[in-house]
This record gives structure tokens, C-alpha cells and sequence, in this order.
């Protein structure tokens, strides 16, 4: 007899609040960042309305209706497989774990966005002396801080 995995309960809650945070704070940005910014630190973080309607930096926000629905798919494909190496073998070691939590709630936000709206909504901006370097969302600090630990276990935890 074959056992089945169970699903790790703790991790689909904390990817639902996690998917939630992101969502609501995207919601935020909309109703009291349409006509205004905010700066945190002034040169460095402030909050600013953007409507991505590309990838990481604006890259193929000029593509037409395929590169959407492509760039859409493949959203949710990565969030699939995703979630299919995180539920499917849970004999993970927490850290990576947290960084696949991460990953697929950072994917979800973004792929709701995408999918419901045709863009992603971007607010926060970081710049270095008022030189602006980009400008992302709570999903987008968890798909980079989930990626650098996955790698990071990959490559250091994992010799």
C-alpha cells in the first residue's frame, strides 16, 4: 500500500495570509495612492501608484494580448508546479519550506492581478538619492526573498 503525503496544514494557512496581505495592501495602494505618493524616507522609499502591465521591471509591457496570456499561463504553471513540489513530497526542511510558501503566495498575488485586471499593481519605490530603481509589491518582496532561500538552500544547506 502506497502512502499518500499529507498536506501540511500550517503551510497552506500561512499561504493564505500571506496571498491575503499582499492582495489587501495592493487594494490599499489603489483606494489612497491614486492621486498621491508617500514618501517613508525621502530619497530612498515611498509609496507610489504603478499599474504593471509587464513582467519584473516593465519588461513586455508593450506585448500584445498574446504575451499576456502567455506571460499569464506561465504564471500559473510555475504556481501548479510550485505548489505540487511543496504539498506533494512535505518531507521538506523548514527553511525551504518558508521559501516555497513564499514563491507560490508571491505568484499568487501577482498572477490574481494579471489575471483579473490585465496588469499588476506596483506602490512601493526604491531609489537611491531620488534616482529611481523600481517600483514593486508585497508579492514581489516574497518571490525574491522565497527565491534567494531556496537557492540558498540549495546550494549551502544542501552540500
Amino acid at each position: 500500500m502506497v502512502k499518500t503525503p499529507t498536506i501540511d496544514i500550517r503551510s497552506q494557512c500561512w499561504l493564505f495570509i500571506f496571498v491575503m496581505v499582499d492582495l489587501f495592501s495592493k487594494h490599499w495602494a489603489i483606494e489612497h495612492l491614486l492621486s498621491r505618493s508617500v514618501d517613508i524616507l525621502p530619497g530612498w522609499l515611498s509609496l507610489q501608484l504603478a499599474f504593471n502591465h509587464g513582467t519584473a521591471f516593465s519588461m513586455l509591457s508593450q506585448s500584445g494580448a498574446y504575451w499576456h496570456m502567455a506571460l499569464t499561463g506561465l504564471n500559473a504553471l510555475t504556481i501548479l508546479g510550485l505548489a505540487w513540489w511543496l504539498f506533494k513530497y512535505p518531507k521538506h526542511s523548514q527553511f525551504r519550506q518558508w521559501s516555497l510558501v513564499l514563491l507560490i503566495a508571491g505568484g499568487c498575488g501577482n498572477f490574481f492581478n494579471r489575471w483579473l485586471h490585465q496588469y499588476v499593481v506596483d506602490f512601493i519605490a526604491l531609489s537611491i538619492h531620488g534616482h529611481n530603481l523600481f517600483i514593486c509589491n508585497i508579492a514581489d518582496i516574497y518571490i525574491t526573498f522565497g527565491l534567494m532561500m531556496l537557492i540558498y538552500d540549495q546550494y549551502m544547506i544542501n552540500e
